[in-house]
């Protein structure tokens, strides 16, 4: 049983009526170009392998209830289930962060898992992986988007109240796996 935090975000950034909503201002830091070279997309059956190796490359995620080894079987049914997103940030060809989440319901999104490696962190790449997020859930005409940011995780905790999410309460994290077989 680990205890987790609830962050919830709307969708869609609130506006004030007669006024368009405003776009962060663009990354001016030398690092950006490295964000320049990486590309958000949406993940295919063929990247199963580079999402799992990636994965492994930190026992951290950015937003997540789970720390544990992703499973292919599952991962490559969440490719291909209408319900989910799933996204992949390439760089040359590798697969350098994946974003996994579903439809609860037709209005609310459940983050599951949102990681860059930790080598390339800090260098926009996730808020542009989560822009893309943002971008589908809206798509899909999503109204909340949550997730859980682990206890103890006060980087991940900081890096989503900066971009809109608000403290919900501490959740306890139950599971009950039963042997149908």
């Amino acid at each position: 049983m680990n205890d987790e935090l609830v962050l919830a975000a709307p969708a869609q950034s609130p506006t004030v009526k007669g006024q368009e909503s405003i776009s962060p201002p663009a990354r001016t830091s030398p690092r950006s170009s490295l964000c320049d070279d990486v590309v958000i997309r949406t993940a295919t059956a063929e990247d199963a392998e580079g999402i799992v190796a990636c994965s492994k490359s930190t026992d951290r995620f950015a937003m997540s209830a789970f720390t544990i080894e992703i499973d292919m079987d599952e991962l490559t049914f969440w490719i291909s289930d209408a319900r989910a997103v799933v996204l992949v940030a390439v760089r040359d060809s590798e697969i350098v962060g994946y974003a996994y989440g579903f439809c609860v319901s037709p209005k609310w999104f459940f983050f599951d898992a949102f990681m860059v490696k930790p080598a390339l962190q800090g260098h926009g790449i996730g808020e542009k992986m989560y822009g893309c997020l943002r971008e589908k859930c809206v798509e899909l005409g999503v109204e909340l988007i949550q997730g859980l940011v682990k206890d103890g995780h006060p980087e991940a905790l900081k890096y989503w109240l900066a971009r809109g999410f608000e403290e919900g309460s501490k959740c306890c994290w139950l599971e009950d796996w039963t042997d149908e077989g």
